[in-house]
């Protein structure tokens, strides 16, 4: 297996894979990543995204990766193989581009649908957690054989949300902040700060890597100028949508607010004629689970989040 600089490649050696991998996401997750793939390709022919084709002996691709530096980091940000020689040689071609880079760290978060994914990644050190591709269904059905949480004694909770604003980035990330420790958002800021998590939210709302940004149907729980809840909801396809962040200030957990959220942004999410939501969750991660089973979400599929010291 061949690898060579996918900068160099024309976009027709290219479209058959991103058609490929555009019918898997489909099959496996409900989810379209054709507007997350033109904004790869942009990036790649504007201004030179880094990536990396595996080549077989007859000039098939058989698998690509991309990955972006960040200071002393590198992202990988897709990575797609049918075999499991392809599979190798892109991960040793990033490890190759890492060390040429002088990172620090390489960490990515993948969908396991590349051939020998996990294997290849712990082979050669990485330290890789799986995080399970959850979804449910949107029908009034399914919507009203749950419960809603509620108070002792029986009364009913409401909860007061409102649309998510693009001035929310800095509560949102500070919401973040907190209800993460170092160690369960190192994949979304490393370090745990600030800067890290304006930079997270920044992306997850401009960008279509994770969805496009579906405001309207993100709610937020708010006091005075912060943000006690949100739940940010993203549109995967047209009758799709992906719950990107589901976030509950500490100081207000075990008032079943993350619960009376999430009912809140499916029920809304119906009524404009979602059919159904998905989500990632990580897998020991037992509270969110629990939460995520008494919703009724089923395990569709795996990702796989994926850190290396170098």
């Amino acid at each position: 297996m061949n690898l060579q600089d996918w900068r160099d490649a024309p976009y027709e050696l290219l479209a058959p894979v991103y058609e490929a991998e555009r019918q898997r996401w489909l099959r496996h997750l409900q989810w379209d990543p054709a507007p997350a793939w033109r904004e790869v390709e942009a990036a790649r022919t504007s201004w030179g995204l880094p990536g990396l084709l595996a080549v077989d002996g007859v000039g098939r691709v058989r698998g690509t990766a991309f990955f972006v530096f960040e200071q002393n980091r590198l992202d990988i940000g897709g990575l797609t193989a049918d075999h499991v020689d392809a599979t190798d040689a892109l991960i040793s071609g990033v490890l190759a581009a890492a060390r040429s880079g002088q990172v620090q760290v390489i960490r990515t978060m993948l969908f396991d649908g590349a051939v020998a994914l996990r294997s290849g990644l712990t082979h050669r050190g990485f330290e890789v957690e799986s995080h399970l591709y959850l979804s449910r269904p949107l029908t009034d059905r399914h919507l009203t054989t749950r419960t809603e949480p509620s108070r002792p004694g029986g009364s009913s909770v409401e909860v007061e949300a409102d649309a998510w604003q693009e001035s929310d980035v800095v509560p949102t990330a500070a919401l973040l902040g907190r209800a993460y420790d170092r160690r369960s958002g190192a994949l979304f800021a490393p370090g745990n700060l600030p800067q890290e998590w304006e930079r997270y939210v920044r992306n997850l709302t401009g960008f279509a890597a994770c969805g496009t940004l579906n405001a309207e149907a993100s709610r937020v729980v708010r006091e005075g100028d912060a943000i006690r809840a949100v739940a940010l909801v993203t549109e995967i396809a047209p009758c799709t949508a992906h719950l990107v962040q589901l976030a509950v200030d500490p100081a207000m957990r075990g008032h079943h607010l993350g619960a009376l959220l999430l009912s809140d942004t499916c029920t809304r999410l119906a009524a404009r004629g979602y059919k159904s939501i998905t989500l990632l969750v990580a897998e020991h991660n037992a509270a969110a689970r629990s939460l995520y089973d008494a919703a009724g979400f089923r395990h569709d599929a795996t990702f796989l989040a994926a850190t290396l010291g170098c």
